[in-house]
């Protein structure tokens, strides 16, 4: 065969293998923007389906993992009071989060500098990256990038991945297209669960108001019928609260209010919540506990306020305060909430009566408090 001709085939198939090689590139480079554009829109779609911050980083963060096919994403956001990054969400297991929140700290104040990235990977012979629980979980990637909005840092999104050439095909400017995006949704959810925030709570004590209380304990009562469970409701009042306003001033009266809240706050469990139900009076609610447990936990929060230091700040006076205590039980005492409040207040006033700074449980036909509260649960 002629040599010109081989060379001839030669060059032509070289040629083909590069076109093809091309196209595929191409391809593949087509799909990747595809995938961006779409997880962009995503994104977008994301900050107006979810209300909660929570549930919209947790898409956030299936996607990012799904589209650039990494292990870890974290997202944090800025307190800007205590200069820290807190977790808002992640899919790092629980028991390694706080090392994590731990080490993007340390990257944000020391490693970070005026880049706008980090990105850490093996050195030397190293086979994993050497921060706490990277080789537990054998991280030989990670990527950390601030969220910022005309250069205010809002949060932050740590990127981590069991292999040294994660997001090496990353288009860099789509990339903080999408950074810029997830910066304005995450700053306008926190604007939207401050609003819901401030709609639920009490301006003066910051505990949760009565239409919000509500809503959740009628969410909570729902709840129980699908699980067949059960919960106290108590309600206190500030003995005599009406003297601190009339005696020593209004404002003394809200620092009263203000420090009794703070207190009962610190006696609360995990998932006890405490509402302002009007004036001087609150309730708390207290999810699977059992009457003789309500009892004894209120009366040693009552007891425990009687010695709380309350002054007056002008003379530094010290002002005891006691309060009193009603307890119901759902679904024994009640299956409505009204009923349920209106009993654990019955309650309450039995307490007044009696001569105030005491617990009383509700109960009919005159059975005693003590045979109600020995006998619950058994």
């Amino acid at each position: 065969m002629d040599n010109r001709l081989i060379i001839s085939i030669a060059i032509n198939v070289i040629i083909i293998i590069v076109c093809y090689v091309i196209i595929k590139i191409k391809t593949k480079t087509s799909q990747k923007i595809k995938s961006e554009k779409n997880l962009l829109s995503d994104i977008i779609k994301i900050s107006f389906e979810n209300a909660s911050l929570s549930k919209a980083i947790d898409e956030i963060i299936y996607r990012i993992t799904k589209l650039y096919k990494v292990k870890y994403v974290t997202i944090f956001k800025f307190n800007e009071s205590k200069k820290y990054m807190d977790v808002i969400s992640s899919n790092v297991p629980d028991k390694y989060v706080n090392n994590i929140c731990d080490y993007t700290n340390i990257i944000n104040k020391e490693k970070l500098k005026d880049s706008d990235a980090y990105i850490e990977k093996p050195k030397n012979k190293s086979k994993y990256l050497v921060y706490p629980t990277a080789e537990d979980r054998f991280i030989k990637y990670l990527y950390y990038i601030p969220l910022q909005i005309n250069n205010e840092l809002i949060g932050s999104i740590l990127i981590e991945d069991v292999t040294v050439n994660s997001m090496v095909d990353i288009k860099k400017e789509f990339f903080t297209l999408i950074i810029n995006n997830i910066s304005f949704i995450i700053r306008n959810l926190f604007f939207t669960e401050q609003i819901k925030k401030s709609a639920n709570t009490d301006g003066l004590t910051g505990v949760y108001n009565k239409k919000f209380m509500y809503e959740h304990l009628n969410s909570q009562i729902e709840k129980c019928i699908d699980d067949k469970a059960s919960f106290c409701l108590a309600i206190f009042d500030i003995d005599y609260f009406k003297k601190f306003n009339d005696t020593y001033g209004h404002q003394h009266g809200d620092t009263v209010l203000k420090k009794v809240t703070e207190f009962a706050k610190t006696k609360l469990l995990e998932n006890d919540t405490i509402y302002r139900y009007g004036g001087e009076e609150f309730v708390i609610y207290l999810p699977a506990t059992t009457m003789r447990m309500a009892y004894t936990r209120m009366d040693e929060f009552r007891d425990e306020l009687s010695g709380l230091d309350i002054r007056i700040q002008d003379t530094n006076e010290l002002t005891p305060v006691n309060i009193s205590i009603g307890i119901a039980k759902y679904p024994d005492d009640a299956i409505v909430l009204d009923e349920l409040i209106k009993k654990a207040d019955s309650a309450l006033y039995k307490s007044k009566n009696n001569g105030r700074n005491q617990v009383t449980v509700y109960f009919d036909n005159e059975v005693g408090k003590k045979d109600i509260i020995e006998n619950d649960g058994e």
